[in-house]
């Protein structure tokens, strides 16, 4: 399979220091930053005018504010909220989305650039052995 980027993109800021899950903060306190967070994700979907399927595989590209080094799986974590906007504003349930990560050079105050992954599928030649 081939993986190639869709024309379904937006571009999200880079989450708030509360939302990763390593900086132990208060639930309370980041309540906040949770629903701005799901406000950026639902209205970057709205504005574009399309939707997630309820099986998309999406692509998050992190482009860190700094060259501080950041685990992907706790970027990932952190953007939940996004996560849960885009699926409230694609009128789905995200139990079925899949998701990659990867990260590249640092830009600006940093973003996030989610995409959705399209598989070009090509007819699956079995392989059969000689006798």
């Amino acid at each position: 399979m081939a993986f190639q980027p869709g024309p379904r993109t937006i571009t999200l800021p880079w989450p708030h220091r509360s939302l990763w899950p390593n900086a132990r903060v208060d639930r309370r306190a980041a309540t906040k930053h949770r629903r701005a967070a799901e406000e950026h994700g639902f209205y970057g979907v709205k504005e574009r005018q399309f939707r997630f399927s309820e099986d998309a595989t999406l692509e998050f590209v992190f482009m860190p504010p700094t060259s501080r080094r950041f685990d992907l799986d706790n970027a990932l974590a952190a953007c939940k909220a996004y996560i849960d906007g885009m699926a409230k504003a694609s009128r789905c349930d995200d139990s079925g989305w899949s998701f990659y990560a990867r990260r590249k050079d640092p830009w600006g105050d940093g973003e996030v650039v989610v995409s959705e992954v399209v598989v070009a599928t090509s007819p699956v030649m079995a392989w059969v052995p000689q006798r």
